[in-house]
């Protein structure tokens, strides 16, 4: 990702959709919100190595946390937005995941209905703001805020982020991918940068 970046900045990276119109991002920018959502996440208190949750769709949040975890030496778990409460709580609980990020109201409702169950749980990170204004504001965060917090941390630490980078070995696990649990409880296949980087050579 750091390579991309600094090779081909301006390129286009994504795209997305906002009301009706294809908006692109640029490497620069697509690899300084991973860098800002990363060091946010710290600010919260995330500690390297911890993994991060993800639910939602195919979206730009869900690549950005992912490697935004990566980056800190953790996984991104992802878990489908169909899934129920109890296979959300019980994913998140087995995955020791103290950050979810959740794309709106629907599933952040999830989160709080398990809550007792999941004393680890520290914060929820919101994308989409609508009917959030209610919830527990010291466990519900607003994603871009979480961005702001880490470009705040970036500016004040300049090195931090390339040096969590670089702590990083080919062995740590970068995905957690859980089974869907049809013949029993979920389990969670554990994928390497290694495994990753295979994948991607033999394809």
């Amino acid at each position: 990702l750091l390579q991309r970046v600094a090779e081909t900045p301006d390129v286009v990276a994504l795209r997305v959709k906002d009301r009706g119109v294809w908006k692109p991002m640029t490497w620069r920018e697509y690899g300084r919100r991973i860098e800002h959502l990363a060091l946010g996440m710290l600010e919260l208190g995330l500690q390297p190595g911890e993994n991060v949750a993800i639910i939602g769709d195919n979206w730009p949040q869900h690549l950005i946390t992912d490697l935004a975890a990566q980056s800190l030496q953790g996984a991104g778990v992802v878990l489908y937005p169909e899934s129920s409460p109890e296979e959300v709580a019980f994913i998140v609980g087995h995955a020791e995941c103290p950050v979810v990020v959740v794309r709106d109201q629907e599933q952040a409702d999830k989160l709080f209905e398990m809550q007792q169950e999941l004393p680890g749980l520290r914060r929820i990170i919101y994308c989409d703001g609508r009917g959030m204004s209610l919830y527990d504001a010291t466990v519900a965060i607003s994603f871009d805020e979480v961005l702001a917090m880490g470009a705040r941390r970036a500016e004040a630490n300049p090195n931090e982020y390339r040096e969590s980078v670089d702590r990083g070995k080919n062995s740590d696990i970068a995905i957690l991918m859980y089974t869907s649990g049809t013949t029993g409880e979920p389990k969670g296949a554990m994928m390497t940068h290694l495994n990753v980087i295979a994948g991607v050579k033999n394809f």
